[in-house]
């Protein structure tokens, strides 16, 4: 993949081999670096996406940085599940465990 930073569809610059990335906001990290505070309008596209001199709309349409980001919320979001399924079987355990003290404790 490629980032692309552009103003006024005017690119200033192209980094290229980007992999495995994850963009919040106005960050991006990727397996060998990161940029973050991005103070103008950027791109993350497919690396056979060729890239001159201007942004078009054609090219903008082929962003996929909404995806990427996306994959950082699904994985947030999977490890809240995770420990809320831990927690209530933590819970059911402690139930049954005070089930079993109650019903023993009557006979």
């Amino acid at each position: 993949m490629k980032i692309v930073l552009y103003k006024d569809a005017q690119v200033i610059s192209i980094v290229d081999e980007v992999y495995n990335p994850i963009v919040n906001g106005n960050n991006i990290t990727w397996d060998d670096g990161s940029l973050t505070g991005i103070k103008t309008e950027f791109l993350l596209l497919d690396d056979l996406i060729i890239v001159s001199g201007e942004v078009t709309p054609e090219i903008i349409a082929q962003d996929k940085k909404l995806l990427f980001g996306k994959k950082d919320e699904v994985a947030g979001l999977k490890a809240q599940l995770q420990e809320a399924k831990e927690a209530n079987e933590m819970n059911a355990m402690a139930i049954m465990e005070l089930a079993e003290m109650l019903l023993g404790g009557g006979e």
